[in-house]
Formats: C-alpha cells, sequence, structure tokens
C-alpha cells in the first residue's frame, strides 16, 4: 500500500503536519541496538542535577550573574551540539507533525524498519531531538532519485512528543501570519 492510498476526503492522521526545512539526519537503527533506544533531546544531559543557585540581594549583581548564566548555558549548548555531530546536520525538507514524518531519501527503507531521527527544531529548541521511528510507508523512487519515506514516532515520551507538536503549531501560526499579511 502506498502513502496516497487514501480514500479521497479521509484523512487518518491524529496530527497537524506542516512542511519545514530544518537540519535533519537518520540512519537505520541495527537489530542489536533496538531494544536499548529511547527518544530524548540531544544536551539535555549536560543541563541534569544543577541545584538552584542562592537568591542574591543586590539586583546589579543578580542581573550580571544571569547574564552569565545565560551566556555558559549557551555556550554549553553549542559545545554539546558540535560534540555530538549536531552543528553538521544537511537542511532538508520533511513534512511533520505530533505522529511522524515524511521526508525524501537516496536509500529505500523498508517497511516495518526502525530509524534513528536526529532534528533541530529552531526556533524553538536549539537542543537537537534524537527521536526513533518506524517506516510506514515508502513511495516509487522519483524522478530525482529519491523515496519518499513516511515513519510513525515510537518510543517517545510524552514532554518529547509536546514539543514537536509545539513546533508544528508555532510554524502554522507563522504560515498563518504570512497569509494574513497577503490579504492585506
Amino acid at each position: 500500500m502506498s502513502m496516497d492510498d487514501e480514500t479521497p476526503g479521509e484523512n487518518r492522521r491524529e496530527y497537524c503536519r506542516v512542511e519545514v526545512c530544518i537540519p535533519f539526519a537518520c540512519r537505520l537503527v541495527p537489530p542489536d541496538e533496538q531494544k536499548k533506544v529511547r527518544s530524548h533531546l540531544s544536551g539535555s544531559a549536560a543541563y541534569a542535577n544543577h541545584e538552584p543557585l542562592p537568591e542574591v540581594k543586590d539586583p546589579a549583581i543578580a542581573a550580571w550573574l544571569t547574564l552569565l548564566n545565560g551566556k555558559l548555558d549557551t555556550l554549553i549548548r553549542i559545545l554539546t551540539l558540535d560534540r555530538e555531530g549536531i552543528a553538521d546536520l544537511p537542511c532538508e525538507c520533511i513534512n511533520i507533525g505530533g505522529g511522524g514524518l515524511r521526508f525524501s531519501s537516496r536509500q529505500r527503507y523498508q517497511q516495518g524498519d526502525m530509524l534513528e531521527i536526529r532534528m533541530v527544531l529552531f526556533p524553538l529548541h536549539a537542543g537537537a531531538f534524537c527521536v526513533y521511528a518506524t517506516v510506514s510507508g515508502v513511495a516509487e523512487q522519483g524522478p530525482d532519485g529519491t523515496y519518499s519515506t513516511a515513519v510513525q514516532f515510537i518510543r517517545m515520551d510524552e514532554t518529547i512528543q509536546e514539543e514537536v507538536i509545539r513546533f508544528v503549531f508555532e510554524q502554522e501560526r507563522e504560515i498563518l501570519r504570512g497569509r494574513k499579511g497577503q490579504w492585506e
């Protein structure tokens, strides 16, 4: 069954979807890794187990400390993304929703294959999402030599799924703002 076999007017999707161009890459997960994987936000370990700072009475010092803390967080995030290879992700156009996504690939995946997907959902997050998905459909090779591959997210906790959904809604809002400007 191809991805386009829906009856006209029928929409079996549970979530809204949007076309975006974002830093994106995927790889086939080998069978020996499949039981151990769980979707996560890259670099999130860098922020774990930090105790809150004590309250500073002097407003000028508090402002300086807040500024320094923000700069340190940015540096840690950049170093983490660089170390994990996220900074070098190619920009790809995908169709994404809360339940999965569709992308073009030169590699032909098989239905049921498990993929690891790394993507950066700007401007929502400066970190990268590392999510797992199973291939639910592959369209025949197009004239450009790529296959349209549809995947469904798996092993994703509610927090990450909510972030993906929030990103989609933010993109939809921007699209609607652009259309509103065209009508005026």
